[in-house]
Formats: structure tokens, C-alpha cells, sequence
């Protein structure tokens, strides 16, 4: 469980990207148009995530970059929410992803008991 759990984290933080993040009316910002290529960092960081859960390795490692997507998201949809614009699909899949990866990881670090 814990394996699914931070491999889907790290593939919903890929796709939260192609998402769009805010809405302005009918119009959307994808987090692809985030500028400084900040997208391709995220994604890369999705990937090291889902490599990392899918070998069962480095649980700290999962957790702190799980952790780092979740506050980034928050700190994006705190940035999209005004009067005019509001956050889109994608900004809620990243913090999502950023969660899952978390509790999958901390899942990890638990010692079983039998």
C-alpha cells in the first residue's frame, strides 16, 4: 500500500503540471506557463519521487520531497485566490500528490509489529 500510495504521489505531482492552475473567468494558466521553467523542476521532482517509491528506498527522501510539493501547492493556491482569479484543478492534484507521497512515506518509516 504504502509503495502505491507514494508512486501515485509522485505521478499526480507530474501531471498536476499539465493542469490548469488558475482561472481567471474562461480563462486558464496551466502550471507549464509558471515562469523560469519551474514546471519542468516539479516534474523531475514527481519522477524522483515515483522512482524512489516504486524501489521501496530512501522513505526520508520521499517525505521531504513530498512535503516541499505539498507547501509549494498550498503556497500557489494562497497566490490564486483573490477576487478576480481562483485556483484551477491542477494546484489541488499537486497538493494531493504532495500528500500521498507523504503518508506513504511515513507509512514506510513505521516499524511492523507483528
Amino acid at each position: 500500500m504504502k509503495k502505491a500510495l507514494i508512486v501515485l504521489g509522485g505521478l499526480l505531482t507530474i501531471a498536476s503540471m499539465f493542469l490548469a492552475f488558475v482561472k481567471a473567468g474562461e480563462i486558464s494558466v496551466t502550471g507549464m506557463d509558471i515562469p523560469n521553467n519551474v514546471a519542468y523542476v516539479y516534474i523531475v521532482v514527481g519522477a524522483i519521487i515515483a522512482i524512489l517509491g516504486f524501489l521501496e528506498k530512501l522513505n526520508i527522501v520521499t517525505l521531504i520531497l513530498g512535503l516541499g510539493v505539498a507547501g509549494m501547492g498550498i503556497k500557489y493556491f494562497m497566490d490564486a485566490s483573490s477576487s478576480f482569479t481562483s485556483a484551477g484543478m491542477g494546484i489541488w492534484v499537486m497538493i494531493g500528490g504532495g500528500l500521498l507521497a507523504v503518508v506513504g512515506s511515513a507509512m514506510g518509516m513505521m516499524k511492523k509489529t507483528a
